[in-house]
């Protein structure tokens, strides 16, 4: 692998890296930088530098009670980083992270279950529900 680090505190987000890399999902590519901003400040962030490219290539966003759940959105790995691991590292920073780890962890995802699957989630056989904004 490369030269990457775990980032796990705000002030260490690259909010327009972070942009770059939400523009490439299908439910987050019209988040405004204000938008993407307020949400950092809402939840936990996290995210994977490339150290060598001094860029932000990863991100995920927690939101949680610090009681009893936490919900992981907003995960990416930018495309020119895929299928080098560092998905792995990114969800293992989360559930490993001495605030979520005694948790119960929740997700949404169309199309990474194998992923998830590594790190203990399962297939909970529940619908799921949306309510758009007015």
């Amino acid at each position: 692998m490369g030269n990457y680090s775990i980032l796990q505190e705000r002030e260490f987000m690259r909010l327009h890296d972070i942009e770059q890399l939400l523009t490439q999902t299908y439910w987050a590519k019209n988040y405004t930088l204000e938008t993407i901003e307020k949400s950092l400040h809402h939840s936990l962030s996290f995210g994977v530098l490339d150290e060598t490219a001094d860029k932000q290539i990863a991100f995920a966003r927690v939101i949680t009670d610090y009681a009893t759940r936490f919900y992981i959105v907003d995960v990416i790995v930018d495309a020119t980083y895929r299928s080098k691991g560092i998905g792995n590292m990114l969800i293992d920073a989360i559930v490993h992270h001495k605030d979520l780890a005694p948790l119960r962890g929740l997700l949404i995802t169309k199309d990474a279950q194998e992923l998830y699957r590594k790190f203990g989630f399962e297939e909970y056989g529940i619908t799921c529900m949306q309510k758009t904004s007015l």
